[in-house]
């Protein structure tokens, strides 16, 4: 048994057990537990320990946790794979690294959407971005995501910012959007934001010369 299995069973599992459950029902429970949700390494342990837990964590844990990953090049591609795996797990998803990676994790993304449940994603933040950050965003679930912060640089480019508005404009369940793109938001971006009807927040970037596309907006 693992040292975080061990913490868990004496923690919170036992006392279950005493009331009559079985081992793989009283983890299920005990891993709903917010001690549980908020302690991102022991989740990472227990996904490792075994295959009964490994399932425990996905039935308790599916669209609850929230990650954050900022690292450098190297360590971002365990990132990857781990994702690829347990993107489901997610709630909320805060991703600050190399943006060479970002084709990576929109792949990562695709297949995680592809599980039973797919991707139940409420809420992403992704700092360091390029003109490439619309392949990580047509990845998320447009049913779920009501939160999106994106600070990226944009090269200009029609092609690019093209696709960064139709990944946009499927987003519409979004309530809150950020978007600080450097050297400014690209005109050509706003019709799509102004048609984002469940908006309640909205943040752009400084230096934008003309906001008429933005008079309709909710």
């Amino acid at each position: 048994m693992s040292l975080a299995e061990t913490r868990l069973q004496l923690g919170l599992v036992t006392p279950l057990l005493s009331t009559g459950l079985h081992l793989p029902e009283a983890f299920a429970i005990a891993l709903q537990h917010r001690c549980c949700m908020s302690d991102i390494p022991l989740v990472c342990t227990l996904l490792c320990s075994s295959k009964t837990l490994r399932t425990a964590v996905h039935t308790a844990m599916t669209g609850n946790l929230t990650v954050e990953f900022a690292s450098e090049h190297t360590q971002a591609h365990s990132f990857v794979a781990w994702l690829r795996r347990n993107a489901r797990l997610l709630k909320n998803l805060a991703i600050y690294f190399h943006p060479e990676l970002e084709s990576l994790v929109g792949t990562a993304l695709m297949q995680a959407a592809k599980g039973r449940e797919g991707l139940l994603l409420q809420s992403v933040t992704y700092s360091n971005g390029s003109a490439a950050a619309s392949l990580v965003l047509q990845r998320l679930p447009p049913a779920h995501l009501t939160k999106l912060e994106l600070r990226a640089t944009l090269v200009p480019d029609n092609a690019g910012v093209r696709a960064m508005s139709e990944a946009l404009s499927a987003l519409t369940s979004l309530q809150s959007l950020t978007l600080l793109l450097k050297p400014t938001v690209p005109q050509h971006l706003l019709p799509t934001v102004a048609q984002l009807q469940n908006l309640t927040y909205l943040e752009l970037g400084p230096h934008l010369r003309d906001i008429s596309y933005l008079q309709h907006t909710p």
